[in-house]
């Protein structure tokens, strides 16, 4: 079970999935959460079992430009409901049982307990193929190298502590939050630009939250500790040495929304998963002290409402032989 920052809700994350093999994140919120939820990871941690969902009068929310389901407080979810689309949909999972278990495996290879939306083998594409994307609707995946640029950079911005509204503010005050109409104070979220590099070129793209956390291995807090608060630069050098020459896949998606530093149509990176390289052993390597910060327990769900296909796009990415550059 998780709580937000506050401790004052609990929620569980899972990841469903339809026939498409298109994979979103579902939150499901307090009851549910304890209940539903409860079983949801019992059937997939226990029984090794992928239970098919009907949830009934959910949401979507957007972070940042990003899909997700999520309930609501008149939501209901039904587990392996017995349906004419339900008995398709297990009949798709007996035929599709190993891409399933491989998909567990990669949607969870960062952390035991953490969850990653990752790509079929078919749907990768080429840094010179995103840039000639344009579409805000769907996202897409590369496989690269991940880096800092050497411009200067906060690492951070300032939201509501209730609602997570972000503003321009450099330091942590009390506001009166536009969205929230009442005072509230200011507390930072991790927020930076990255650079993703394979054999065909460079693309900038924003990470946030918790996966750049993770990436950085330190959290927000101590982000603005160290440029805010103690006024000294942040270590960019260290990182881009700890990331080196290591090969990762990643989820990206254009964002539909703006932040106080960027406009619409900025890309966001949704998730990476780093892949064994030339130059690193098979053996996955230990978790960060971010990881351990920021636990969940993963759930992987089938969806028995979705049924949208999604266009596919041809794999065009070389193989990656070596960094093109020093960041």
């Amino acid at each position: 079970m998780q709580y937000t920052a506050d401790q004052s809700k609990r929620f569980q994350e899972a990841i469903v999935m339809n026939k498409m093999k298109k994979p979103l994140f579902f939150t499901i919120w307090e009851d549910l959460a304890s209940n539903e939820g409860a079983e949801l990871l019992r059937q997939v941690r226990q029984l090794q079992e992928y239970p098919i969902i009907l949830a009934k009068r959910i949401g979507t929310t957007k972070y940042q430009g990003v899909t997700r389901f999520a309930t609501r407080y008149n939501s209901t979810i039904l587990i392996n409901p017995q349906y004419v689309e339900a008995t398709e949909l297990r009949n798709w999972i007996n035929e599709n049982k190993q891409m399933l278990i491989e998909y567990t495996m990669n949607s969870s290879a960062e952390s035991a307990s953490s969850l990653n939306l990752v790509a079929v083998d078919d749907e990768i594409l080429s840094v010179s193929a995103i840039a000639m994307q344009t579409s805000t609707a769907e996202s897409f995946y590369i496989e690269g190298e991940i880096s800092l640029p050497e411009h200067f950079q906060r690492f951070y911005l300032l939201g509501c502590s209730e609602c997570n509204h972000l503003v321009r503010s450099k330091i942590k005050r009390e506001i009166q939050c536009i969205n929230c109409r009442l005072p509230r104070m200011l507390i930072p979220r991790c927020h930076f630009e990255v650079e993703i590099t394979d054999k065909t070129g460079t693309i900038t793209a924003i990470m946030s939250e918790g996966l750049g956390e993770r990436i950085l291995s330190m959290t927000a807090e101590q982000i603005y500790d160290i440029t805010a608060v103690k006024n000294e630069l942040f270590p960019v050098a260290h990182i881009n040495q700890l990331l080196a020459d290591k090969l990762f896949r990643i989820q990206l998606q254009r964002s539909s929304s703006r932040t106080p530093d960027k406009d619409s149509g900025s890309l966001v990176l949704l998730s990476y998963t780093e892949k064994p390289t030339m130059f690193l052993p098979e053996e996955s390597t230990s978790a960060s002290g971010a990881d351990r910060i920021m636990e969940k327990e993963p759930i992987h769900v089938t969806d028995a409402k979705a049924t949208k296909k999604r266009k596919r796009e041809p794999s065009t990415l070389p193989k990656l032989q070596s960094r093109l550059s020093n960041q």
